[in-house]
């Protein structure tokens, strides 16, 4: 018998329309005295500053979060963020995190295997299963936020490309203004940007977060830091970061083209060759993308595959009927 799960969700301090936004995850919840399921930042922040909250929390004995910023926290100078992430209370019996050296870190320190690496889901309803022609070689959505991004912008403006981004405002490097003329959208909404992935054959990816100065001294000021498997790199100014970009190409039939990095996090959840490929330095980018635009048929079954592991294990209901299944263990 599957458990009754109670969920709740507050997405107070998330973007507007981010992919968390579109789960609806409480489309699931069932009246419950006993599991109790959080979801989104503004959960974790009402229990650690409301004590009633908290009193009423540990009326139930199953208590879960889903824990989507880590790696961010640890990058912060809010002592009192941090501790919420890592849940130094020990509020929860179980913390699904996006980031599975953080959970290996934290389960160590604290002694007790309660934080277990997950994915980021899709919601089932809004995976559209026919297929679209494509009419746009290559994509890139995110930030300018190092010579990485900079050079992918440089070679997908050679192609028929697109850029999604939020803005300048949010760049590590707002002041590299000869970027400014790639961005075909800005603040898009996210419907209009899976419009276009479902026409596009390449999405180029970086699942890393990186590093401004105060940030590094951020990391190093936590004791134990170097324990993390994530900051191994942290003086040259990155951390991996597990992004949505996989999912959202993977259901829209996008290629996934991943640079290699020390960590490459992807392959918790996807197999290079079978549902992305990889890229290895930047010099070999405009090469890849080339090829797979002018052979576009000898690569589809990656897509297929990618899509087909998808839409099959990582949607919003497979990801609550695991959290029950765990449950009933």
């Amino acid at each position: 018998m599957t458990s009754n799960l109670k969920i709740l969700t507050n997405f107070k301090g998330h973007y507007d329309d981010a992919l968390e936004r579109h789960y609806h995850f409480e489309n699931y919840s069932d009246d419950s005295d006993c599991n109790i399921f959080l979801n989104g930042l503004g959960c974790l922040t009402g229990i650690y500053d409301n004590q009633d909250f908290a009193s009423q929390l540990q009326s139930y004995k199953n208590k879960i979060h889903y824990n989507h910023e880590q790696p961010c926290a640890w990058t912060s100078s809010d002592i009192n963020y941090m501790k919420k992430s890592a849940d130094t209370k020990k509020l929860f019996n179980k913390i699904y995190t996006i980031c599975p050296y953080s959970a290996n870190w934290l389960n160590e320190v604290q002694g007790a295997e309660r934080f277990v690496p997950t994915y980021f889901p899709f919601n089932e309803n809004q995976i559209v299963h026919e297929k679209e022609e494509k009419v746009y070689d290559t994509i890139y959505w995110g930030g300018v936020h190092s010579e990485d991004h900079m050079h992918i912008l440089d070679t997908i403006s050679k192609f028929k490309h697109h850029f999604f981004t939020l803005g300048p405002a949010e760049w590590i490097k707002s002041q590299e203004q000869a970027y400014y003329k790639y961005i075909t959208h800005m603040n898009a909404a996210r419907a209009e940007m899976w419009e276009v992935l479902r026409k596009t054959k390449v999405n180029v990816l970086v699942n890393l977060l990186h590093l401004k100065e105060e940030q590094k001294t951020n990391i190093k000021n936590i004791g134990g830091w170097e324990k993390n498997k994530a900051f191994s790199h942290v003086d040259e100014g990155i951390v991996p970061q597990f992004k949505t970009r996989p999912i959202e190409s993977a259901v829209n039939r996008t290629l996934m083209l991943v640079k290699k990095d020390p960590w490459n996090v992807i392959e918790y959840w996807f197999k290079p060759e079978e549902h992305f490929l990889y890229y290895e330095n930047n010099s070999e980018l405009e090469e890849r993308i080339s090829d797979i635009c002018n052979n576009w048929s000898d690569y589809e079954h990656i897509v297929e595959n990618a899509f087909n592991e998808a839409a099959n294990k990582y949607t919003t209901e497979k990801f609550i009927l695991q959290m029950k299944e765990d449950l009933d263990e």
